[in-house]
């Protein structure tokens, strides 16, 4: 009895040992392990993938712009580049010949070296914007998003889009800011998965589709309903100069905009100085010192404790009138309206103590847990929840909140680090850990707003009333 129990054991443990074998194979082990090199390269050499990527963020109309793509299952894909809302495409080429590229121990670090395998030519007078160069063939797809520069800025929006946030985040080649096997320094030259804006909603992307450019997409569609150019710019625009952003109204900072320099700071405070306006539509906003290096083509990140700006004696350069708070990480609610009257509030028929941004699209259904193993099952569970408007990460007012500033608004969140429990979930919903929405009026005569939640902009095509708030925004800052 005892040894056939044994061998009962055995043959149990071997058929475990199958199935999670068979899983990972039929996971193409990535998706099962997004977070190690060993098994990316082993990906990468062995199973059907499609990548690419560019050797910049920004181009002139006229340009010439490399490719870099790696294929293996297809011999030929077709290459487009379009403007951000699907309304016009740029450019189309068809049987493009491709082949896959190696990868190297150090290419989430360093870059990937590949060859460029195309040079797309940007048509001379193309509108400047936001665009997608996208490869596809019969069964891959793979895109990413650049921004073509205007000759003369005659748009009243410049959008800043969170490119270190994206890069801090993009476990492509096995390693991030995040992954177990962190590195402290990661390569813009590789596929940027994050800045595709249409990335698919699966289990491998938990950590990166609640803040990837879909989010930001949002607003793109937003402005564009109000008939409102803009013009878009990665985060290296800030960091070298204001010299383009300084001839635009309004700049708008949109949804996780986490990895700024000290130029970044210094230079949106000189903007604001000389009369420009912030829409921060953000949660977490400057977190952590950030250095760019190789000409801006490597983010360097010391993620500890003292690196946080919160910490540093030039926090007070943050001139976005909060600070961040992770008391509610991972906790969702919707706003409470503070003020009974405020030019931000005309037309939405709001009154103190109502609720607003109670469907958020940002939700991470994994909590971040070290073990693949508990990420999958909390996916499991929580695949189909939607958050709210205050929610993932907050920033509130603080030592450093200009005394003229306005709270119109404060999310429910506990004062709890939570596990991704939504409004009105068992859970103490006292306000204490709530993002603070509000606003003051620079004395360099332009408006401050500041949304303060990573969440907010996952509510945008959901929530008339807050979109009424935005509305309000920018009149108030365009008029």
């Amino acid at each position: 009895m005892h040894k056939h129990l044994k061998l009962i054991l055995l043959l149990l443990n071997l058929l475990l040992a199958a199935a999670i074998t068979f899983g990972c194979l039929a996971l193409e082990f990535y998706d099962a392990f997004p977070n190690s090199h060993q098994l990316f390269v082993f990906r990468h050499s062995w199973y059907a993938h499609l990548e690419l990527h560019t050797n910049h963020w920004r181009y002139e109309a006229g340009a010439e712009m490399p490719v870099y793509i790696s294929s293996r299952g297809a011999n030929t894909v077709d290459i487009y580049l379009y403007d951000i809302l699907q309304t016009d495409t740029l450019l189309a080429q068809y049987g493009l010949a491709v082949r896959p590229q190696a990868v190297h121990d150090s290419v989430s670090e360093r870059g990937t070296g590949w060859q460029p395998l195309a040079s797309v030519p940007i048509p001379a007078g193309a509108p400047s914007g936001w665009y997608v160069l996208e490869a596809k063939s019969s069964q891959k797809r793979a895109a990413c998003s650049i921004f073509i520069l205007p000759d003369t800025i005659r748009k009243p929006v410049a959008m800043l889009l969170s490119t270190n946030t994206w890069n801090a985040y993009n476990f492509w080649g096995g390693k991030s800011l995040y992954t177990r096997n962190k590195s402290q320094h990661v390569s813009f030259d590789r596929p940027q998965l994050l800045s595709d804006p249409f990335l698919e909603h699966r289990f491998a992307y938990h950590q990166l589709y609640y803040q990837s450019a879909r989010k930001d997409r949002h607003v793109a569609r937003w402005l564009h309903a109000h008939q409102l150019g803009f013009d878009a710019y990665p985060m290296t625009e800030l960091h070298e100069s204001i010299q383009r952003l300084k001839q635009y109204p309004l700049l708008i900072i949109s949804t996780h905009s986490e990895y700024w320099t000290r130029d970044m700071l210094l230079h949106l405070n000189a903007y604001l100085d000389q009369g420009g306006s912030l829409l921060c539509l953000s949660g977490n906003t400057a977190a952590y010192r950030s250095y760019l290096e190789q000409r801006g083509r490597r983010l360097t990140v010391y993620k500890k404790q003292q690196n946080l700006w919160l910490h540093a004696d030039t926090m007070h350069l943050k001139p976005f009138g909060t600070e961040n708070n992770l008391t509610s990480f991972h906790t969702y609610a919707p706003y409470r309206i503070l003020v009974d009257t405020s030019w931000v509030l005309v037309g939405t028929g709001l009154k103190k103590g109502d609720l607003i941004g109670r469907k958020s699209e940002t939700y991470d259904y994994t909590y971040m847990y070290s073990s693949w193993l508990k990420n999958l099952l909390s996916a499991l569970r929580n695949h189909d929840k939607w958050g709210a408007a205050s929610g993932l990460e907050v920033d509130q007012v603080g030592p450093f909140t200009p005394a003229n500033w306005v709270t119109v608004a404060r999310g429910l969140n506990p004062d709890t680090v939570g596990h991704g429990e939504v409004y009105p979930e068992s859970q103490n919903w006292n306000s204490q850990g709530g993002a603070d929405m509000g606003y003051y009026h620079h004395e360099g005569g332009g408006w401050v707003f500041n949304v303060s939640s990573l969440a907010f902009t996952g509510v945008i095509p959901h929530d008339t009333t807050i979109q009424l708030i935005l509305d309000n925004v920018l009149r108030q800052v365009l008029k």
